[in-house]
């Protein structure tokens, strides 16, 4: 994920890196549902992915609130 933000930005295009923030999300999602398999079969217990779920979900804000601010601006700007 972090990786998909950097090839993003580096490619000094906000439409491009918009896209990228999207894989990001993506794979956020991605690894919310696999914690949830781990979970449910027993992998790892829940209070240890009570944590890892309120820092996905914290940085699930942090991603969309970025990507509506891009988005905001690029409508803004002619």
């Amino acid at each position: 994920m972090a990786a998909n933000i950097a090839e993003g930005y580096g490619r000094f295009s906000k439409p491009e890196y918009l896209h990228f923030l999207y894989y990001s999300r993506g794979s956020l999602n991605e690894v919310k549902s696999l914690m949830y398999l781990a979970r449910d079969m027993s992998y790892v217990n829940t209070a240890a992915t009570a944590g890892m779920f309120e820092s996905i979900n914290v940085l699930g804000v942090k991603l969309n609130n970025t990507i509506s601010t891009i988005r905001r601006h690029q409508l803004s700007t002619p």
